[in-house]
């Protein structure tokens, strides 16, 4: 158990004993920031992509700046044998998962401390924290997929700062590598370390949802970059059930040899 787990035991282990002897919850731990007025992202969401009847438009994914590193994790992530989709893995991050899809929607639950973003694709969670906590020292940062990502607002924005990512590729599809537009284009990777920065605003009287992502990974990009991504509200839309291993295809895509194999290490020639 690391120690952040053991810190969360102890401390949870100590609000219940408070609760119970009638005690309060100490208010730094109980305070979280107001929510603006009239300010909710609450709702389901599609992307738009290259939709030419929206009034926005995607950063287009063209030229990355990457390192010398990047270029061959690019070419890596590149490799359908080290697709992370077709194992049924969640490559993308917070990042890849927000870079407006038009085939799987998100879901927004805002609360007060905290605001909860549910991806149909791989059933994946993420809960950014809004009551003014900090990130976890580096020694008790559990890396994951999704990160650990904090939220404070500046007026009607959403900031949202995010570290402790699983390494993998910004775009690409997650089925096959040539199963869409823009499948072709070189990957975008990101490493362990990178840093990302979000600011979410809603436009047109929340009818759309504007992302500006920034991400700063030295060991990837020569210098930080900005995209722009825009979802739009989708009330007539459910999110349903995604459960990637009950239709693996990986022999009837080209990936029969993923039964078999295992993805090296980012940045290793495949066998």
């Amino acid at each position: 158990m690391s120690a952040l787990r053991k810190t969360r035991c102890a401390l949870a282990a100590l609000l219940a004993a408070a609760a119970f002897a009638g005690g309060a919850v100490p208010k730094a731990l109980a305070q979280s920031q107001p929510t603006p007025a009239n300010l909710d992202i609450t709702g389901v969401w599609i992307g738009i992509r290259d939709d030419p009847k929206a009034p926005y438009k995607n950063t287009p994914l063209k030229d990355p700046p990457l390192t010398a590193a990047g270029l061959k994790a690019s070419a890596y992530w590149n490799e359908p044998r080290n697709n992370l989709g077709a194992r049924c893995l969640p490559g993308g991050g917070p990042a890849g998962q927000m870079n407006g899809s038009t085939f799987f929607p998100i879901e927004t639950i805002q609360k007060n401390g905290q605001i909860t973003i549910l991806y149909e694709l791989m059933q994946q969670v993420r809960r950014v924290f809004t009551d003014g906590r900090g990130h976890p020292p580096a020694n008790e940062l559990d890396e994951s997929w999704m990160g650990h990502s904090i939220g404070h607002w500046e007026g009607d924005t959403l900031v949202v700062d995010t570290i402790g990512m699983h390494q993998g590729p910004l775009n690409g599809s997650g089925a096959a590598v040539i199963a869409q537009s823009g499948d072709s284009d070189p990957r975008w990777p990101y490493s362990n370390k990178l840093h990302l920065t979000e600011r979410l605003r809603m436009l047109d009287g929340g009818k759309y949802l504007e992302t500006t992502m920034t991400l700063d990974d030295p060991a990837m990009y020569t210098r930080p970059f900005t995209l722009k991504r825009y979802w739009r509200r989708a009330p007539e839309l459910t999110p349903i059930e995604y459960v990637c291993a009950e239709n693996q295809r990986s022999a009837d895509e080209g990936y029969a040899h993923l039964v078999e194999e295992k993805p090296a290490a980012a940045g290793t020639k495949p066998k």
